[in-house]
C-alpha cells in the first residue's frame, strides 16, 4: 500500500468551503480513481492548515492518479488555498 500526503493551507475563512468541496466534488471522483483505498482529511482551524492521506493499492497508481486526477481537481480547490499544496509519498508499513 502507498500514501499520498498533501499538506496545505486555506484562505482566512474558506476552510468550511474548502471542506464542502472536497466532500462534495473531489470525494466521489476520487472514490472512481483505479488503486484508490482512503482518504483522512484533518484540518487545523486556528491556523486554517490542512493534511490530506489518501491510500492506494500501489504506487504507479497513485502517481497515475497524481497525473491526470490531480491536474483536474487543483483547479477546483485552489480558489481557496493559500498557495501550491506540497505532496509527499510513503510506503505504509502498518495499516491496522
Amino acid at each position: 500500500m502507498y500514501a499520498r500526503m498533501i499538506t496545505g493551507q486555506t484562505q482566512r475563512g474558506q476552510m468550511g468551503e474548502f471542506l464542502t468541496v472536497c466532500h462534495d466534488t473531489i470525494l466521489p471522483a476520487l472514490r472512481q480513481e483505479q488503486g484508490f483505498r482512503n482518504v483522512v482529511l484533518l484540518t487545523e482551524p486556528t491556523t486554517d492548515k490542512f493534511i490530506v492521506m489518501v491510500l492506494w493499492e500501489t504506487e504507479s497508481e497513485a502517481r497515475a492518479s497524481e497525473a491526470s486526477f490531480g491536474r483536474q481537481q487543483l483547479p477546483i480547490i485552489a480558489p481557496f488555498l493559500t498557495g501550491q499544496p506540497a505532496v509527499e509519498g510513503y510506503n505504509v508499513s502498518l495499516h491496522v
